[in-house]
């Protein structure tokens, strides 16, 4: 998919920013390092959209980290496997909140800003230098763009899980079998977040509960 199409979940500077192959100014992870203390030491909290972001992403990785994924779902238990994760779990959330007003779209900016200063950090904690990292970045901001494409598109058609059931098994799996467990696994998890009030989505308050059980009625 062409990063000079327009996606409903990121803002169109997104697509703009990587097609035109400049980095996306998301905020520095070595920055934060160092004025995040110092913001804590004089009192100063993060913007309440900031904060929920980031309550939002560290739920997105906490349950693309449950290990019946990994077991007996197959996933492959390596870099690439758990961003895979992270994108269908970000996915459902972006879609479930962009459409809120006035703040969904504010709200997806800053859901991708925190996720991409997270893999940033996460990169350089894995020894990734300096020059390679925007590099990195980039093949992970195309890959989730690419993604989020397929799954919005497969969610657009009359009969959506077989064609949910393919983009799962060649983006999830790295198969051309389809895989029917991720397919009922999202459409279940978009029923239970458009089921909780806006307000709690916004808030980015438990967000991805019952991630375990929630996989293995998905199975059956």
């Amino acid at each position: 998919m062409s990063l000079v199409n327009r996606s409903p979940y990121l803002p169109d500077e997104f697509a703009e920013v990587f097609a035109a192959g400049k980095r996306r100014r998301y905020p520095n992870p070595m920055m934060e390092k160092i004025l995040g203390p110092v913001r804590r030491m004089m009192g100063i909290p993060p913007s309440p959209m900031r904060a929920a972001a980031e309550r939002a992403v560290e739920q997105i990785v906490a349950a693309a980290r449950e290990p019946l994924f990994y077991t007996d779902c197959q996933v492959p238990d390596t870099p690439e496997g758990r961003f895979d994760l992270v994108t269908l779990h970000s996915f459902a959330l972006l879609h479930r909140a962009r459409p809120i007003t006035p703040h969904g779209e504010a709200y997806c900016q800053a859901i991708f800003d925190a996720l991409f200063s997270n893999i940033d950090a996460n990169l350089r904690e894995m020894g990734v230098g300096d020059t390679r990292v925007g590099k990195e970045v980039r093949h992970y901001a195309e890959k989730f763009y690419g993604r989020v494409g397929a799954y919005r598109e497969a969610l657009s058609a009359p009969s959506p899980l077989p064609i949910l059931a393919e983009a799962m098994g060649r983006n999830v799996l790295g198969r051309e079998e389809p895989a029917p467990t991720f397919a009922r696994y999202l459409q279940s998890l978009l029923s239970a977040l458009d089921a909780r009030p806006d307000d709690e989505i916004l808030h980015g308050r438990s967000l991805f509960p019952d991630t375990a059980r929630r996989l293995k009625e998905s199975a059956v």
